[in-house]
């Protein structure tokens, strides 16, 4: 996404070389429109008191030729829809493959400690997939924190002894 917004960010300082837009977004698209999606004519509607629509064909008219682009097209109310093309797919997937187990590693907690708690099942009632699920869960959000810096604590509760372990073990059992 950050090569759409490079290129749409040239397109705008070649239309509008008074206008400085630094901040805006491109998200997935429903699948029907495409890969992303921008609404940056919108905004820069109420920036030069022109229609969306018209703000997003100029933009188009001056981006359409690029090839990481199978087709970009403008619908209404003045959004910019993207279907990339097979070799800038072709490209990532390479890079991915390049990067390995490194890929989508950041620093962003860099220095930050957290706590992840995930708690076992409730021993006094019947053992559900929910209750395996919290564990699992949690394990995963440790590792995807671990991945982007954080210092991470994993926490686990469980019951291991008394009477409510005796009723976990009768809900088993199926007594």
């Amino acid at each position: 996404m950050n090569e759409i917004k490079e290129i749409i960010q040239k397109a705008i300082e070649k239309l509008y070389p008074d206008i400085k837009m630094s901040s805006f977004d491109v998200s997935e698209a429903p699948e029907k429109f495409g890969d992303f999606s921008t609404n940056i004519a919108m905004i820069l509607a109420k920036r030069l008191g022109d229609s969306p629509e018209e703000i997003a064909h100029k933009i188009v008219g001056q981006i359409k030729d690029n090839q990481i682009f199978e087709r970009v097209e403008v619908a209404k109310p003045g959004f910019i829809n993207f279907k990339m093309s097979l070799p800038f797919w072709l490209e990532k997937i390479s890079e991915i493959l390049k990067i390995g187990s490194k890929y989508g590693e950041n620093n962003i907690g860099q220095n930050k400690k957290v706590d992840v708690e995930f708690i076992s099942a409730n021993p006094t009632g019947p053992l559900t997939v929910g209750n395996a699920r919290g564990g699992v869960i949690g394990d995963c959000v440790a590792s995807v924190l671990e991945k982007n810096g954080w210092q991470v604590t994993r926490e686990y509760y469980f019951n291991d002894a008394g009477g409510q372990i005796d009723i976990l073990g009768h809900s088993i059992l199926g007594d």
